[in-house]
């Protein structure tokens, strides 16, 4: 039985492949490596928490490029409260792609999201994406988010790396990986 027949959201994954699927059993940080390039676009999909005593943002770098050669915009909405920010030119840990709950935040306590990357193997274009999550730091402080990603190169992407400003990933954390050809 299809999920959606009985009512539960399905994602649109209809000609999206999964490459990968990357759980932590101890903290750390998650990695995708060799990532194909047959496709045209991926998508990651990602549920986190963090182990640092407080919350972080996330965010996502390429190639293992550490430099400050990325830039997000970000809009957030809590409530009635908008707020957009901005990062440009900055390191993977200087993004904001989304906030890590710590590691005192409750059990089942994580930030979900999707990040699609578009034409990421093309040697004529920047790496551009749009993403959104859902920030969840209690079962009383939950935000949506949505924004775009940057990566300044015309590289082709052949690895992704999350990060965070302080601590790493804890157990339980978990990212797939799908390319769209």
């Amino acid at each position: 039985m299809n999920l959606g027949e009985i009512g539960w959201p399905v994602l649109p994954v209809i000609g999206w492949t999964k490459v990968q699927r990357v759980y932590l059993t101890r903290s750390g940080t998650l990695a995708f490596t060799n990532i194909p390039q047959s496709g045209a676009h991926f998508m990651l999909i990602w549920s986190v928490r963090g182990t640092d005593a407080s919350e972080q943002f996330m965010g996502i770098g390429a190639n293992d490029d550490t430099g400050s050669n990325y830039h997000s915009q970000i809009s957030t909405g809590t409530g009635s409260t908008p707020q957009a920010t901005t990062s440009n030119n900055v390191a993977p840990t200087g993004l904001r792609m989304g906030v890590v709950p710590p590691t005192g935040a409750a059990a089942g306590i994580y930030s979900f999201g999707t990040l699609i990357c578009f034409f990421y193997s093309d040697p004529a274009r920047y790496k551009r994406a749009t993403f959104q999550t859902h920030r969840t730091i209690s079962l009383s402080s939950e935000f949506s988010e949505a924004g775009s990603w940057g990566w300044d190169s015309l590289a082709a992407i052949t690895s992704i790396q999350f990060a965070v400003a302080a601590g790493s990933l804890d157990v339980g954390s978990v990212a797939e990986l799908y390319i769209l050809p």
